[in-house]
């Protein structure tokens, strides 16, 4: 009875979620909305075998679970594709200041053409210490420093390393997965005598990989598009940290003659300042 009722409060809250998203996360909503559907039809035909109420195959009880990995795989193929857009999108400022802005600056732009730049362009993070390196024949014209440089940027980094990770995850599902599920029906349908240990073999394996990946990414050290924001903030605060610190180092070492200087030119100032408010005066 709980799942069924969080299982339907999931569904609603996912359908009534799908006409206020963005254009370009409905695709994702409708399909997750379509899997969990799947997965609630599912539990509904197994409760409804294990009762004896139905006494179809498990191939045939079973078919909605086929239909929510499907669809979880379709979800997948729409997050790649939405990362590789997101690449392709990656510019530098330099490139946008020369080529789009063509010497205009942000604040001149109006709110519609703000919105153009934001939709059509994504700004990346290039190191100042960038220096363009060229491959033994290869020329270094424009298209190809800018190039290298959104490769250079953490930014590009994690974006394939997502990519890379989602395309792995996706053939270890789809490989292992679909082995599991065929053996699964078939064992629970009596067709195959073998043991549930063999029967969960794609699993082990599939999992095993999986935990190799985190071990190697915890070990090796790996930047997602978080960790980039925390260290480009933390950064900065470091840098207003020492530059408050020079200054105040600065003031410190300051002679009691410079304070005497600094003293008399703030007078000056003021009376400089009181001259100009009496030859204002009719």
């Amino acid at each position: 009875i709980p799942y069924w009722i969080f299982g339907a409060l999931v569904m609603i809250l996912t359908a009534s979620l799908v006409p206020f998203a963005p254009p370009a996360d409905r695709p994702s909503l409708a399909i997750l909305g379509a899997e969990q559907l799947c997965w609630y039809l599912a539990v509904i035909f197994l409760c409804l075998r294990w009762d004896g109420t139905w006494t179809n195959s498990y191939r045939q009880i079973m078919v909605p679970v086929y239909i929510a990995v499907t669809l979880r795989w379709a979800q997948t193929l729409v997050t790649l594709r939405r990362v590789r857009l997101d690449v392709q999108r990656m510019v530098t400022m330099d490139y946008l200041e020369a080529n789009v802005l063509k010497g205009k600056s942000v604040e001149d732009l109006d709110e519609e053409e703000l919105k153009d730049l934001q939709t059509n362009y994504l700004v990346v993070t290039v190191s100042p210490e960038f220096e363009p390196y060229a491959v033994e024949g290869e020329e270094l014209n424009e298209a190809k420093i800018e190039e290298k440089k959104v490769e250079s940027s953490p930014e590009f980094e994690a974006a394939t390393e997502m990519y890379n990770q989602m395309v792995g995850g996706l053939a270890c599902f789809i490989v292992f997965g679909t082995i599991f599920l065929v053996l699964l029906t078939q064992k629970l349908d009596n067709k195959i005598a073998s043991s549930w240990w063999v029967v969960f073999i794609p699993v082990w394996v599939e999992r095993g990989i999986r935990w190799l990946r985190n071990l190697y990414g915890c070990v090796c050290g790996t930047v997602t598009g978080e960790e980039i924001i925390v260290h480009m903030s933390n950064a900065q605060a470091e840098g207003e940290v020492n530059n408050e610190s020079n200054q105040d180092d600065k003031d410190a070492e300051d002679t009691p003659a410079d304070i005497e200087n600094k003293g008399t030119g703030s007078k000056q100032e003021e009376k400089a300042a009181v001259k100009e408010e009496s030859l204002a005066k009719p």
